[in-house]
């Protein structure tokens, strides 16, 4: 084997190893970005659940206060409504 064959030989395995150690390198760095991106989303995707649910809670304590709105506005016409009636009976009967 001649001297420049050994030369090219050498040139050509270090640049195999070179193109290895780049492309495994590479790969690292997805693979950490990939996690990086993950915990991420996770810690979105935590937030955005607390944050659903406190709205869901505020919304049934609103649905509870609006629900004991309605009760007493159906009592209080309820009443009146009662009123109505025995003031009408009273003016037909004085009649």
């Amino acid at each position: 084997m001649t001297i420049e064959k050994k030369a090219t030989d050498i040139i050509k395995k270090a640049e195999q190893d070179r193109d290895r150690k780049i492309s495994h390198a590479k790969e690292q760095a997805l693979t950490q970005l990939s996690a990086k991106k993950k915990a991420i989303q996770k810690d979105q995707d935590d937030h955005v659940k607390e944050q659903m649910d406190h709205i869901n809670e505020e919304k049934e304590k609103i649905s509870q206060q609006y629900e004991g709105h309605v009760h007493q506005v159906q009592s209080k016409a309820e009443k009146t409504k009662e009123k109505a009636v025995e003031l009408v009976l009273d003016k037909i009967l004085k009649r």
